[in-house]
């Protein structure tokens, strides 16, 4: 696996002078809208290419609030050039629960995926960024994105005013739920199902299960894969009530003995199954989750 060195420490917007300068007339070659693993990798990829990039983030650090399981296979892994302290653990067999309750084992000698440290890949992705000279601007809503002749120009809330930021093109990594792409009249996704996860004490479970019973997860699936101290992430994908479903979810893995509580601190997040109409227009590309 590639090494690629990058700076520690959390990311931070730029000093004060920096930040004079980003919110000036400064045209870059390109800002992106959204700083999660996505809009993170593209940034590094295109500065270490040379090229000028601002990253504009809504919330106030990298890694903030991510609700995802994180399992990824090797070649995710490599792609991202990730170090592998990011890895919570490996992953070589899984078990399916139907709702009859036979169990079915699938496993292998090697492992084919890889349970990861999800916020931390956001933050060293971030970080590798920055340090090849991307500019990252937390606390900024993008409200919108115009398209000229010659370039885009992005809108944004930042600290209370509206601010406008130049580019040659302009990248939407924001995640699923934007309303930029309908602006811009790429169209917007109505297909979708809700994500609801919460980390919980699993003991001493090994094996990720997967459940395939919809009076747990109603058109969906449920899951419950082990991290690392004792830890581990239960969850499920739904069309509606994602905090009741997990809420019952939880309830029953306690009541079968798999976790010692159903205290927990959840999190939810629309998941699209369907791709945008129209992912790109002139000058200007959506990516990641935010494309479907």
């Amino acid at each position: 696996m590639a090494n690629y060195p990058y700076a520690g420490g959390l990311v931070k917007s730029q000093p004060r002078g920096a930040l004079k300068l980003i919110l000036g007339a400064n045209l870059y070659d390109t800002i992106i809208v959204g700083a999660g693993v996505v809009g993170s990798y593209l940034a590094w990829r295109l500065s270490w290419l040379g090229y000028q990039v601002l990253v504009l983030e809504r919330k106030a650090t990298v890694g903030q609030n991510v609700c995802c399981t994180g399992i990824v296979s090797r070649q995710c892994l490599d792609l991202l050039a990730s170090e592998d302290s990011l890895i919570l653990r490996e992953a070589s067999s899984a078990e399916f629960l139907a709702p009859s309750g036979k169990r079915l084992q699938l496993s292998r000698n090697d492992e084919v995926a890889y349970i990861i440290d999800r916020p931390a890949l956001d933050m060293m992705l971030a970080r590798r960024a920055q340090s090849s000279g991307t500019c990252y601007l937390f606390r900024t809503l993008v409200t919108d994105i115009q398209v000229a002749t010659d370039g885009v120009s992005v809108i944004a809330d930042y600290e209370g005013e509206q601010r406008l930021f130049e580019a040659e093109t302009a990248v939407i990594a924001t995640g699923f739920g934007s309303a930029l792409p309908d602006k811009l009249k790429l169209g917007k996704i109505s297909d979708f199902v809700f994500g609801a996860q919460a980390e919980v004490d699993v003991g001493d479970l090994k094996v990720v299960r997967i459940y395939l019973d919809h009076n747990l997860a109603p058109g969906g699936f449920a899951w419950l894969v082990p991290t690392v101290g004792g830890k581990g992430l239960a969850g499920l994908v739904t069309r509606r009530q994602p905090e009741q479903h997990l809420s019952k979810l939880l309830s029953t893995l306690k009541a079968e003995g798999v976790l010692t509580s159903t205290r927990a601190v959840s999190c939810y997040a629309p998941i699209p199954l369907r791709p945008l109409p129209s992912s790109y227009t002139d000058r200007v590309l959506v990516v990641g989750e935010a494309a479907g």
